[in-house]
């Protein structure tokens, strides 16, 4: 009995062993496969990475700037060739530009007239759909809103907001049994304040401007050269000054686009 019990605990130790080995054997295998599982993912997210910032993607935005940057360009030529030739307005008038905002003033012994206006969102169509085979001139004008200042001497102003109206046709074009100040001013009064020395958002402004008030004021500014003639001409420079403005843009739009 003795030897069956020492020739059994040989056997069974050597099943451990043997087990044990085997079982070493499977989990190095494990790692080392786990180990290159995780390589190749850590490679993949690598590849992955480099890609998103491949130089191909950046080629690709370059060569959308460089198609841009032509089509910019054939658009300053076509502008060029449309823009106005550089004219003198506003005779005896001091002018003064900031971008897209203009100032024109003019001194008298009693008082001084100042124009204000910003050519931005100025663009109107100069014909409808119905008009359009018939027209014959520019498609769009430049006419923005404007304000004319009165100023005394003592430092008291009066300032009138005005829209341009929607009279297409200088006043030379227009036929006599039209001329009619009510109908063909050039230009509306939409709103009038009074104030000293400066402008103020706590201003009171007069907006509801009956018949009679509204025409009292429309003679106040034609008595001083605020007529349908100034209006034509405000709108000639504005059209013209707003092509420059974006001719200028789409300069700086290109030069952006090319800068390295």
């Amino acid at each position: 009995m003795e030897i069956l019990r020492k020739t059994a605990n040989f056997v069974l130790g050597k099943r451990m062993v043997v087990f044990q080995k085997i079982r070493l054997s499977s989990t190095m295998s494990f790692q080392t496969s786990f180990a290159k599982k995780v390589s190749a993912r850590q490679s993949e997210i690598n590849i992955n990475l480099r890609e998103f910032g491949s130089s191909s993607l950046l080629h690709c935005t370059k060569a959308s700037d460089k198609e841009m940057a032509k089509s910019l360009q054939r658009e300053i030529e076509d502008e060029m060739e449309s823009l106005s030739k550089e004219k003198s307005y506003f005779d005896g008038w001091e002018m003064t530009k900031s971008g897209a905002d203009v100032k024109i003033t003019k001194a008298f012994p009693s008082e001084t007239i100042s124009v204000m206006f910003n050519v931005n969102n100025s663009l109107a169509d100069n014909y409808d759909d119905i008009e359009k085979d018939e027209y014959d001139g520019p498609p769009m004008s430049s006419r923005p809103p404007f304000i004319v200042e009165i100023a005394n001497p003592s430092g008291m102003k009066m300032a009138f907001e005005c829209e341009c109206s929607s009279n297409r046709e200088p006043m030379d074009q227009i036929d006599d049994e039209m001329q009619d100040d009510e109908i063909n001013a050039g230009y509306e009064i939409s709103s009038v304040q009074v104030y000293r020395d400066e402008r103020l958002p706590t201003n009171y402004v007069c907006q509801a401007l009956d018949r009679p008030l509204h025409d009292n004021l429309m003679d106040i500014l034609m008595e001083r050269g605020i007529d349908n003639e100034f209006v034509d001409e405000l709108v000639d420079f504005c059209t013209n000054y707003e092509q420059q403005l974006y001719i200028d843009f789409l300069v700086k739009m290109k030069s952006h686009l090319t800068e390295k």
